[in-house]
């Protein structure tokens, strides 16, 4: 999927309600679909709403012609709408459109029914180091992310994503343990379901810890907990720290 999202906030500042926000999202191609339907569902990685309008409500040509699409429209209307939703369903008290802005926008690919799809580390946008770690530059160089996990419970927690698992079964993570004390590397999703992570949601591998660079494979054909829609990832690269490197390339998806 290869959607548009904004973000309608509420910006004035001293309300009760400043700062929260729904997502009003365009899906703009979705391999599964030759036209993106309404979309209307509670982000428990959020918190928030997210509305997102049928796509034919633009263009009446599917992106799977392989035609240029022109998309024009007006948003107001949905926007509009997207605001009733999120307070019919408790999101959101004030009925004045006045108080809402568009806060933010961000657009790029989202894993859904992707038959194998991949996040190169170019730059990592939206992921975040939450606990005990730091990095040895500003961010990713020359394509991987060195980081340095210095305490008892290093955390990075990926931005809100949106994986199909009944189609994506394997989570493929190239990385490097550069002589950590520890070797244990936990994986944690969450879904709309769950909402935030729990051991139940997660998966331990050991990654050999010679500060070589090696392909990983998580599989979760099995995993009876690998459900519905996951929405955020969180990588825990081991348990313990001292400062030593700790490495990710790229993390792939695949269905097989």
């Amino acid at each position: 999927m290869f959607p548009l999202y904004m973000t309608i906030q509420n910006l004035v500042k001293g309300d009760p309600e400043y700062g929260k926000y729904f997502w009003l999202g365009l899906p703009l191609y979705d391999d599964r679909v030759p036209m993106s339907p309404l979309y209307i569902n509670g982000d428990q990685g959020t918190g928030s709403l997210i509305y997102s309008p049928a796509f034919s409500n633009f263009v009446n040509i599917s992106v799977h012609s392989k035609r240029i699409v022109h998309v024009t429209g007006d948003m107001m209307p949905f926007a509009r709408l997207g605001l009733q939703e999120a307070i019919k369903r408790g999101f959101f008290k004030s009925t004045d459109l006045s108080k809402y802005y568009v806060g933010g926008m961000n657009i790029g690919w989202e894993v859904t029914g992707l038959n194998n799809g991949t996040i190169e580390i170019g730059n990592f946008k939206g992921w975040k180091r939450v606990t005990d770690l730091n990095q040895y530059t500003n961010g990713p160089l020359n394509g991987k992310w060195i980081l340095s996990p210095v305490g008892t419970d290093p955390q990075l927690l990926s931005p809100v994503i949106m994986i199909d698992t009944t189609v994506v079964k394997k989570i493929i993570i190239k990385m490097s343990n550069d002589h950590l004390p520890d070797d244990s590397f936990q994986l944690f999703w969450s879904t709309d379901a769950t909402g935030s992570f729990n051991e139940n949601n997660s998966i331990w591998i050991q990654v050999i810890n010679d500060g070589g660079w090696r392909e990983y494979i998580l599989d979760f054909s099995n995993n009876s907990k690998w459900i519905n829609i996951v929405r955020r990832l969180r990588i825990d690269p081991v348990r313990k720290g001292d400062g030593a490197g700790f490495g990710i390339d790229y993390i792939r998806f695949a269905a097989n």
